[in-house]
C-alpha cells in the first residue's frame, strides 16, 4: 500500500542522489591541472610525468566511483520491479537517462581539460 510505495520512493531518491552524485564528480573532475607557480619552469619530462600522474590518479578514481552506480541501480529495480538482473525492460529509460547523464558529464569533464 502506501507504506510500500513510501519505500520505494525514499530508495529512487536515496540511489538517484548517490548516482548524481558521482555524475557531478565526474562532470567536474579536472584531468588537467594549472601548473603551480614556480620561480622556474620544470623540466618538460618533469612536468609531464606530474601531469600523467594526476591524470591516472583521478581517473581511478572516477572509474572507482563510476562502478557504485551498476549497484545502485540494481536496488532501485529491486525496490520498483523485484527483480535484480541490472536490465529489466520496464526500467530501460531510467537506466537510458542515467547513461545519457555519465556521457554528459564526461564531455564536461574532456572539454574543459581542452580548455
Amino acid at each position: 500500500g502506501i507504506a510500500r510505495f513510501g519505500a520505494v520512493v525514499k530508495t529512487i531518491g536515496k540511489n538517484a542522489g548517490i548516482i548524481g552524485g558521482v555524475v557531478s564528480a565526474i562532470g567536474s573532475a579536472q584531468l588537467v591541472r594549472q601548473p603551480a607557480a614556480a620561480a622556474e619552469l620544470p623540466e618538460l619530462s618533469e612536468f609531464y610525468d606530474e601531469a600523467e600522474k594526476h591524470r591516472q590518479a583521478t581517473v581511478d578514481e572516477l572509474v572507482r566511483q563510476y562502478h557504485k552506480i551498476g549497484p545502485l541501480l540494481v536496488k532501485v529495480e529491486e525496490a520498483v520491479v523485484s527483480t535484480n538482473s541490472g536490465a529489466a525492460p520496464q526500467l530501460r529509460a531510467y537506466y537510458g537517462h542515467w547513461e545519457r547523464e555519465v556521457f554528459k558529464a564526461l564531455s564536461r569533464m574532456i572539454i574543459a581539460g581542452i580548455e
